[in-house]
């Protein structure tokens, strides 16, 4: 009598571990991916709130910039069209940011408080670099002093002053607040006002950012993950969905199997 083949013998097995291979490879080469983080917010209703959970090219991020600011003609995908155009539009620039250390850590206080209390906002998480742009001289000490002395808030022309923060600190920090409250006041809410980063963090300095706050422990992580710029957005419906596919891709490869497995007599016995 032919023996059956068993649910879950090593064809199965194989294949299955097969997909998950190919499935962990493309994960961990996106996850190697750099990014940093945008935000946009404005006293005018020109973004949507929201998160843009695409990646993001920089270069669209700046044409965003440009076009606020009058430098382009053509529309952004980010920002909405309104007929009254904005006073100033600031750039601020940091060296290195990630977008987790953004939204927990005590030194983006200000930014994330000037953030979230404006008339409109908008959250691009995952900006990948495609160009180079370079701020333009004026560092977060002097750029008060500079838009009061320039007349630009008051002149009736949209202008763009870019801003080179530096480093992520309390006192960085305390000074973009400062200029973004400023500029609201001076200009009725007439204003935009863009953060950014130069670069990314890397995973080992994440544990630096904000230990005066709270320590938290270290967890024991694989030894793969050490070395990635950021986490994959895997949300609860996204892992249902793949774990939920692997068990029917192992229901139908037994199903399969045991289907060409069957024999059918040679002969028929007629009485």
């Amino acid at each position: 009598t032919p023996r059956a083949s068993r649910p879950g013998s090593q064809p199965e097995v194989a294949m299955l571990a097969c997909l998950l291979a190919v499935a962990l490879g493309t994960v961990s080469e996106e996850r190697m991916l750099p990014t940093v983080p945008a935000l946009f917010w404005s006293g005018m209703p020109i973004f949507e709130r929201g998160v843009v959970t695409d990646y993001t090219p920089s270069s669209s991020v700046w044409d965003t910039v440009d076009h606020l600011a009058g430098l382009k003609t053509e529309g952004s995908a980010l920002a909405q069209a309104t007929a009254e155009k904005p006073e100033v539009v600031l750039a601020f620039t940091y060296d290195k940011l990630r977008t987790d250390l953004v939204q927990r850590n005590p030194e983006f206080e200000g930014v994330m408080a000037a953030f979230e209390g404006a008339a409109s906002q908008l959250s691009v998480p995952y900006v990948v670099r495609d160009t180079q742009r370079a701020a333009a001289g004026h560092s977060c000490h002097d750029a008060a002093a500079h838009l009061v002395d320039s007349g630009i808030l008051s002149n009736g022309a949209t202008e763009l002053v870019s801003i080179d923060v530096g480093a992520a600190t309390a006192e960085n920090d305390r000074k973009v607040s400062q200029i973004v409250e400023m500029v609201a006041k001076a200009t009725s809410g007439r204003y935009v006002a863009m953060v950014t980063a130069n670069n990314t963090v890397p995973s080992e300095m994440v544990l630096e950012f904000g230990a005066k706050a709270v320590e938290r422990p270290q967890r024991r992580r694989l030894s793969y993950a050490q070395q990635q710029q950021r986490q994959i957005p895997l949300t609860p419906a996204i892992l249902t969905g793949l774990l939920v596919g692997g068990l029917l891709l192992v229901i139908f490869l037994n199903g399969f199997c045991c289907l060409f497995a069957l024999q059918t007599p040679k002969k028929f016995e007629h009485e």
